[in-house]
């Protein structure tokens, strides 16, 4: 029987508190967990995480997804390490933000 969207694993919790703390968005762990956004961001208000603006941890996760793959972290490891899909790793790289 499918979990109802809004019920959550305490280590589904770990993992978005994990990958939100690492620089995923609430838009990309809901996505990536097929959770709506509301319940990612309670999720990280339970775990006592502050939300970002979403403006500046695009930025900031951005620029952290390009350096890393400057360094010559393969995509799927960013992807993981951020929370976000390898395609969305891609983008970013591939746009230079």
């Amino acid at each position: 029987m499918p979990r109802p969207k809004n019920d959550i694993s305490p280590l589904m919790a770990d993992t978005i508190a994990n990958a939100y703390s690492a620089g995923a968005t609430v838009k990309d762990l809901g996505e990536q967990f097929g959770l709506t956004l509301p319940v990612v961001r309670r999720t990280l208000r339970e775990k006592e995480i502050p939300v970002r603006p979403s403006t500046q941890v695009n930025e900031e996760r951005n620029r952290a997804v390009i350096d890393l793959h400057n360094q010559g972290a393969p995509l799927s490891e960013i992807a993981n390490k951020f929370g976000i899909s390898k395609q969305r790793a891609h983008v970013i790289v591939n746009r230079g933000y």
